[in-house]
């Protein structure tokens, strides 16, 4: 198995979970203000979706989906964005404009990621592995791998949080899942909607959906997802 995107979510509705699992996750509307958007804001981002690659956190969502690489549609850089703006050394220390060139220099779109992948984490076994695992790069920052104009940071140097190497999607649009979906886990309470909305359904092609899906669950929610698919995508 591939390296994977990973996705948390929180949904007030099982319809809403369910609609990210069938079709997608969208941005959430411009005019609901949260630290997502203000960070969007500062770097010149448009609202996007957001997925790490190979793991996720916990805290971001009660639920996470895994889906294929070829999911990702949008943009990529080899950091988590919004700690540029407050938590990735030094960069967080510079002036929004600053920070919006570095961003800038380090982004591409995703039909390049394949190439991407193979200069980092690197083509091997044993550097996926290490990537997974959530070690520190064996380089001081992303400027010694791709070219960059100044300013420059060594900011895998710099910081012991994996999002400071971890590579971030952005979708601007909508984040695809349905038949990307690999994996999908969440907590007790919302797989009890889930199974309560299942047995309501009486549509053929929905309920057909709904047993395909069903056996792409994971139990024991986001941190039990993210250590059984850490341990496929290693063997990889």
């Amino acid at each position: 198995m591939p390296l994977l995107w990973f996705h948390a979510f929180r949904r007030r509705t099982i319809d809403e979970v369910v609609e990210v699992l069938r079709v997608g996750s969208r941005p959430p509307p411009l005019a609901l203000v949260t630290e997502t958007r203000e960070h969007e804001v500062r770097l010149g981002l448009a609202s996007s979706v957001y997925a790490y690659l190979g793991r996720t956190l916990e805290c971001f969502g009660d639920a996470a989906v895994a889906v294929a690489l070829e999911a990702a549609n949008g943009h990529v850089s080899p950091f988590d964005t919004g700690g540029l703006v407050s938590k990735i050394k030094p960069v967080c220390d510079w002036n929004d404009d600053a920070k919006k060139k570095y961003l800038d220099d380090l982004t591409w779109e995703t039909n390049a990621l394949a190439a991407l992948l193979d200069v980092y984490p690197g083509p091997t076994v044993d550097g996926v592995r290490t990537y997974l695992q959530e070690s520190r790069p064996p380089h001081p920052g992303p400027h010694e791998l791709w070219e960059q104009e100044e300013p420059v940071a060594a900011i895998w140097e710099s910081n012991d949080d994996w999002r400071a190497w971890t590579w971030e999607s952005r979708s601007e649009h909508e984040l695809p899942t349905g038949h990307y979906v690999v994996r999908w886990s969440c907590t007790v309470p919302i797989y009890q909607k889930f199974i309560a909305f299942a047995e309501s359904v009486t549509d053929p092609v929905l309920q057909d959906w709904l047993e395909q899906i069903s056996a792409k669950y994971v139990e024991g929610g986001v941190s039990r997802l993210l250590r059984e698919l850490r341990n496929h995508q290693e063997a990889a």
